[in-house]
């Protein structure tokens, strides 16, 4: 056996023995984050021994975590946070249907910023076409040589930030961050 396809095994093995713990220890605490990390070790360390091709790795491992996320909502139990104590609920356990379902669910959430994203998308392709927006961006690009280009990367960087953080602008903050980071990109960064 490859020594690679031993420490996997290996991880794997100790991720399970983590879950088993956690199961059966909930006065632990932090077990959720330690269930989850076990998690994440195992799906990770197990993806390559099961899947070792390159084809639709990513559509392989987002499966195979849905399938054990759903298949540890059968085994351990649901809980909240009331104050400082922690509040154990019973199984609230995910169902094919609900693995199938809950994709259209969260998109029907995100409908309006989806729409503005494309949006966006669809206005830059239309001023990339055009040429114009390529030549703006190398001009501005051009002008920022040296230490201009440190100030300029701190000061969008904070302007950001702020704008971010005290407005919630985030989803209007899209509309600019395509110019910036070509901005950044033609810098050399």
């Amino acid at each position: 056996m490859k020594r690679k396809t031993l420490v996997e095994l290996i991880l794997a093995l100790i991720s399970v023995l983590l879950i088993i713990v956690g199961c059966f220890v909930p006065e632990v605490a932090g077990y959720v984050l330690k269930i989850l990390g076990a998690t994440c070790l195992f799906v990770l360390s197990i993806v390559r021994w099961i899947a070792p091709s390159k084809e639709n790795t990513i559509i392989k491992l987002i499966a195979l975590i849905t399938l054990y996320l759903a298949l540890l909502s059968w085994i351990i139990p649901t809980g909240s946070v009331n104050g400082s104590e922690i509040v154990n609920s019973d199984l609230q356990r995910v169902s094919l249907y609900d693995i199938a379902f809950y994709p259209i669910i969260a998109l029907q959430s995100f409908v309006p910023q989806i729409i503005f994203m494309l949006a966006v998308g669809g206005f830059y392709g239309v001023l990339s076409a055009t040429g114009k927006l390529r030549s703006a961006l190398e001009k501005v690009a051009k002008s920022m040589k040296g230490n201009k280009g440190i100030v300029f990367l701190v000061a969008t960087s904070l302007i950001l930030t702020l704008l971010s953080s005290l407005f919630g602008f985030d989803l209007m903050l899209f509309l600019l961050l395509p110019a910036l980071c070509g901005i950044i990109i033609l810098m050399g960064y």
